[in-house]
């Protein structure tokens, strides 16, 4: 029923509480510092953020759809905390060495012992494992299950299909394994929500693993005020992609919502993380969230 309340009650939020800045000095500020940004990198930036005690928000090429590459993971490892019982968390899930991919820094050590479910949680949320998202996917049931739980979270923009590491492969005119900031970030905050008023301990053990994340230092957190703290989840793929959605925490007051996204036209491009910690600082140099 509450995933219900929300797919009914999310329209309305962002249509009554969050519009996009009314001064006109501010988007026009923002807007010519990501396009420079963009013209700086060659990359182009979508960004979305949402101050889910305002409603302000800001943003840029906010509906363009971009592959979320690994940004998935936090998704998916929130979906998984909202369901999953204690027994479920300590389930033990085993795996050989043919499941291995490349990046799996976690899962390459655990072959032989296997791992519970809440450490492929961890390390798929901490440091990005591969492998570990894979047997995520397993315990959600595959990608189409994901897009599944994202629709009745009110998310009818962000499509699952591929598993790692063929996910990462940006299609062009293709809509798999896209979103857009927009959704992202919405998508994160529903989610939130949802583990919030499920249980707050699971909202604070999720948000504790992405604020592990060390592969999201030099992204959103590091564009933000210094003395916030950051919850994030990155991604990188082809054409140069470099992403990342994120929860910040100020002091005293309601979190913010974020999601930068960059993608370049080249597929073999590299990604740039001076991009989207820029993009992110431009944001607030805008006036955003003063």
């Amino acid at each position: 029923m509450r995933i219900l309340f929300l797919l009914l009650t999310l329209p309305l939020i962002f249509a009554c509480r969050t519009t996009e800045p009314t001064d006109k000095a501010k988007r026009e500020h923002l807007a010519a510092e990501l396009s420079r940004i963009e013209s700086k990198y060659s990359v182009q930036i979508g960004v979305f953020f949402f101050d889910s005690e305002t409603g302000e928000t800001a943003a840029y090429r906010a509906d363009e759809r971009f592959a979320f590459c690994s940004t998935f993971k936090a998704l998916a490892v929130g979906f998984f905390l909202l369901e999953a019982d204690e027994e479920r968390m300590n389930e033990r899930i085993f795996f050989t060495e043919d499941d291995l991919l490349s990046w799996a820094p976690v899962c390459r050590t655990k072959t032989a012992t296997g791992m519970t479910a809440a450490e492929i949680c961890e390390a798929a949320l901490r440091f990005s494992d591969n492998t570990a998202a894979n047997l995520l996917f397993d315990l959600l049931g595959g990608p189409k299950e994901l897009t599944k739980r994202l629709n009745a979270l009110g998310d009818s923009v962000t499509l699952s299909v591929r598993r790692e590491p063929y996910l990462n492969e940006f299609l062009p005119g293709k809509p798999d394994d896209t979103t857009t900031p927009k959704q992202a970030a919405r998508s994160l905050y529903a989610l939130c929500e949802e583990l919030k008023a499920a249980d707050n301990e699971k909202l604070t053990l999720f948000l504790d693993w992405m604020s592990g994340n060390d592969t999201g230092k030099t992204l959103i957190r590091a564009g933000a005020p210094s003395e916030w703290q950051v919850a994030d989840k990155s991604g990188s793929g082809s054409h140069g992609t470099r992403n990342d959605i994120a929860v910040l925490h100020r002091p005293n007051r309601q979190p913010i919502y974020a999601a930068v996204f960059t993608r370049k036209e080249e597929f073999s491009a590299l990604p740039d993380d001076r991009a989207v910690s820029e993009a992110a600082a431009a944001v607030f140099s805008s006036g955003f969230a003063e």
